[in-house]
């Protein structure tokens, strides 16, 4: 394997800081974009270098994509759709003008070939065809649904206080889910895999469960039984706009 220098934008997001072990310990060297410098503190980061951008400063965005072989980045999840749409656009274009030689998308979700109808799933199709229009070479990753949001303030809390697994998850709907440390593997494999290049491939772990086998498997770790409590999607998002801000 070729050591890379390698940027991962939004690294000390839960997902960045995935991406960040994984490449490090393939050996490349690893430029992390972030502004919390503070979280890569620990000597076990001593060779990261850390730079920070704003997705709005197209100047930051070529210091942060200079001499980088390979540029991580998933679209951030917060602001208005055209603020998002304007992030993507700037990475992608501080991506093509630098002659990055490739760019690994993660899309954070599963997404369609084509517009399906879905609201929430055609935009992040779009955000995807924004940023490969662009003419980067990409390769894109489509995760299904991350183990780590257990871990999360929206879930934890409940789960660990009261035993309820409160979320718009469909009761029986099974799904692959995946670990935030296996999509940064999988996202690291294709530095080397230049066969990839213009594929979109959805990821998830090696079985399919349901919400309810999720739970039967957590209960006996957290020590209690949890059940399942379904909220409807408006009102989840609702509830989760307001915690967040």
């Amino acid at each position: 394997m070729t050591e890379h220098t390698v940027t991962v934008f939004s690294a000390s997001s839960r997902q960045g800081q995935a991406q960040v072990d994984a490449l490090l310990g393939r050996g490349h060297y690893v430029r992390a974009i972030t502004r919390n410098r503070e979280i890569f503190a620990d000597r076990r980061y001593a060779a990261l270098e850390v730079l920070p951008a704003g997705f709005s400063d197209p100047d930051s965005l070529v210091a942060a994509c200079a001499q980088a072989d390979v540029v991580f980045f998933q679209p951030p999840q917060f602001g208005s759709p055209e603020l998002i749409r304007s992030y993507v656009a700037n990475v992608a274009s501080a991506v093509r003008n630098l002659n990055v030689g490739l760019a690994v998308y993660n899309s954070t979700m599963w997404a369609p070939d084509e517009p399906c109808g879905e609201p929430g799933y055609d935009a992040v199709l779009a955000l995807e065809n924004l940023f490969v229009g662009h003419g980067a070479p990409t390769v894109i990753f489509r995760p299904v649904l991350f183990m780590d949001n257990l871990q999360t303030l929206f879930a934890k809390p409940t789960l660990v206080g009261e035993g309820i697994y409160r979320y718009c998850h469909r009761p029986g709907l099974l799904a692959n889910w995946i670990s935030l440390a296996d999509v940064a593997q999988f996202m690291t494999d294709a530095i080397d895999r230049p066969d990839l290049i213009g594929e979109r491939l959805v990821i998830g772990g090696p079985e399919r469960l349901s919400i309810e086998q999720v739970l039967a498997t957590l209960s006996p770790l957290i020590g209690k039984p949890i059940r399942h409590e379904f909220v409807e999607p408006r009102a989840f998002g609702a509830g989760l706009s307001e915690s967040l801000g």
